[in-house]
């Protein structure tokens, strides 16, 4: 299936930050954002840009692996929401087109770690209610 390669640190981070939203906890929302001094806040479901840059020295996405699997329904949500960085320093992109899928089975994609360790899916169920609390989805 068609599948779209996510640094897989930022994938650990948004999850983290989601459940603890999840859990109840306000503080576990935040991640740091740069600010318009340089500087960086702390702001609600305010996730950086994923960082996909650096997969490959630049490549986007890198070919040989270290990122997560995600399905078209999850990037397109984790794009609308935080955008990505095509490179450390530039712009940030909401175009979820522009970067084309590999092809990867099924039951790997929309984990936070590979293997059998974390269900299939877990991903998109993060991003869904980010996406609520955003108000971006009913």
């Amino acid at each position: 299936m068609e599948s779209w390669e996510v640094c897989s640190g930022w994938v650990e981070e948004f999850c983290i930050n989601t459940q603890d939203h999840m859990d109840g906890y306000d503080f576990g929302v935040g991640v740091f954002v740069k600010s318009d001094d340089g500087g960086y806040i702390d702001e609600p479901f305010g996730m950086r840009p994923m960082c996909n840059y650096h997969l490959s020295n630049g490549g986007f996405p890198h070919p040989s692996g270290g990122g997560i699997s995600l399905t078209r329904q999850t990037w397109e949500l984790l794009v609308q929401m935080c955008g990505y960085l095509t490179e450390e320093g530039g712009e940030v992109c909401f175009e979820a087109d522009s970067i084309k899928p590999t092809l990867e089975p099924f039951r790997i994609t929309d984990r936070r770690s590979d293997g059998d360790i974390t269900p299939q899916g877990e991903v998109l169920e993060y991003a869904k209610h980010a996406a609520v609390v955003m108000g971006l989805v009913e």
